[in-house]
């Protein structure tokens, strides 16, 4: 069985042309779990050990993910890291792009509700322009969004031992924790559970600016986006890492600066909303049923791309 840090390395040379990508989850999400990985905020940098290792196979026997995010909404710049991807990583992971999405099809959502109710995850949603890059961001899960803060798009570098020639751009650490709970519409996901407890623990420990950082600067909105997804899903308060606090937002959701159709007719407003309660309760209880969600991801999950992707 090989490491996922082996098969991602030819990857991570074939793009050292590109400042556009970050890599989500996987090797970067093992490097933070990591007792001996250091974080270093003013350098934007986190280093973890040289035997850093990650088994290509998932202990149910499904083949790992790799994930990365475009920061771009060129559909060209995505094409390009998706040939370089299948060029150097081929079938040896499973190969997942995400990237951001024009903000204008936010109001093409508000003006056809019912037809956007089928989104289960969120996407970042941007004004971009070549002269200036990204200039206004969004996250978004019909029918809520939250304003992004741009710190949080921020991309650092993961080192695999402290002489790593190539390291990896991934998210900031805060961002990383931000993604798991805000991902999808049932919150944070009991498969991920441990995983973010660890990562959340790690990094509080080792960088404790992160705490603040997450609930009262540049992650504070996304957090909010957070409460909301739990209050969707689930119920009681959820804590991650012993120190990070999600809990539920209080009052009707209705009357949420987050909920994105506030001129709409008040059924169709009540109906969105009661569909969203309905598809997170529903995802929730099944994605707490291990059986299920080992054969989800070994038969299904590739299969529904358009529905993962919010096309």
């Amino acid at each position: 069985m090989k490491n996922c840090v082996d098969i991602v390395r030819p990857f991570m040379e074939a793009t050292s042309h590109l400042n556009n990508i970050q890599i989500m989850g996987g090797i970067g999400s093992a490097a933070l779990t990591h007792q001996e990985t250091m974080i270093v905020p003013d350098e934007k940098r986190v280093i973890a050990p040289a035997d850093l290792s990650l088994p290509q196979y998932r202990p149910d026997g499904n083949l790992r993910d790799f994930d990365a995010l475009v920061l771009s909404t060129s559909q060209a710049r995505v094409d390009e890291v998706k040939e370089i991807a299948k060029e150097t990583i081929g079938d040896e992971l499973e190969l997942s792009f995400f990237e951001l999405k024009p903000l204008a099809r936010l109001q093409t959502q508000r003006m056809e509700p019912f037809r956007s109710l089928g989104q289960f995850v969120s996407d970042r949603y941007v004004i971009e322009t070549d002269e200036e890059g990204i200039i206004m961001a969004r996250r978004s899960l019909f029918p809520f969004e939250v304003a992004v803060d741009f710190e949080t798009l921020d991309t650092w570098s993961l080192s695999i031992g402290d002489k790593d020639p190539r390291p990896t751009p991934i998210p900031h650490p805060g961002t990383t924790i931000l993604n798991y709970l805000t991902r999808s519409v049932s919150g944070l996901r009991p498969k991920d559970e441990a995983k973010v407890n660890e990562i959340a623990k790690n990094v509080v420990n080792k960088a404790p600016e992160t705490k603040d950082w997450l609930m009262d600067g540049p992650g504070r909105s996304q957090m909010e986006f957070a409460r909301i997804f739990h209050k969707l899903g689930r119920v009681g308060t959820l804590v991650v890492g012993e120190q990070v606090e999600i809990t539920p937002v209080k009052g009707s959701l209705l009357d949420h600066p987050a909920f994105m159709i506030t001129d709409a007719p008040s059924p169709t407003q009540r109906i969105a909303l009661g569909v969203t309660y309905a598809k997170a309760r529903i995802l929730h209880a099944f994605e707490s049923n291990e059986r299920v969600v080992t054969l989800w991801q070994r038969m299904g999950e590739k299969h529904v791309d358009k529905i993962v992707h919010n096309e």
